[in-house]
């Protein structure tokens, strides 16, 4: 009887640990392997298209924080 409370509760906690493990998956995000180039050809979509675009006030800033990131994902990996 008990080796099999024993089993149940290590049972449990590898269930337990597998559905922890894959909630961090889902917060972090999947991670995908982008060449540079095609970043960079993103980057420069979006600034030539902005430039296009009447923007909403409550749109540049998302935009913007895209841009950012994106430039740090450029100059971080350029560095390297």
């Amino acid at each position: 009887m008990k080796c099999k409370l024993c089993l149940i509760l290590i049972n449990f906690l590898l269930i337990y640990y597998k559905m922890e493990s894959i909630k961090e998956e889902q917060k972090q995000g999947k991670k995908v392997e982008v060449p540079l180039e095609l970043i960079q050809s993103v980057r420069n979509v979006i600034e030539v298209v902005s430039g296009r675009i009447n923007w909403k006030t409550d749109e540049l800033i998302p935009v913007g924080m895209l841009l950012k990131h994106i430039d740090e994902i450029i100059k971080e990996n350029k560095e390297n």
